[in-house]
């Protein structure tokens, strides 16, 4: 994996081919799964350029997790969505609230 991203930021590139950031973003999520939480944000650090939607997806959800161990420096990223405001419904819910038939 470190040669892979080593290779990658060698070269030069304006952005991370697709096949390397399908690869760091695999890694990503098996570091953050096993609770490596500032391993997998410096792997999303050192892809260049605009990275893709999955792996923008994948660096909020670090960001927002809390994890302690996020260095310092760590800023937001860019959310990856366009945010909506959600607002309470002014009718009320029918039935049970998970839909028309009170069996279950």
């Amino acid at each position: 994996m470190e040669k892979a991203v080593v290779m990658g930021i060698a070269s030069g590139q304006r952005s991370a081919a697709p096949a390397l950031s399908d690869l760091v973003d695999e890694y990503v999520g098996i570091l953050a799964a096993q609770g490596r939480a500032a391993v997998a944000w410096e792997y999303l650090e050192m892809l260049p350029g605009e990275v893709s939607t999955a792996t923008a997806i994948l660096k909020d959800r670090l960001y927002r997790s809390g994890a302690p161990d996020l260095p310092p420096t760590a800023h937001a990223p860019h959310f990856p969505f366009e945010a909506e405001e959600v607002t309470q419904q002014s009718h009320a819910l029918v039935g049970n609230g998970y839909g028309m038939c009170g069996c279950g």
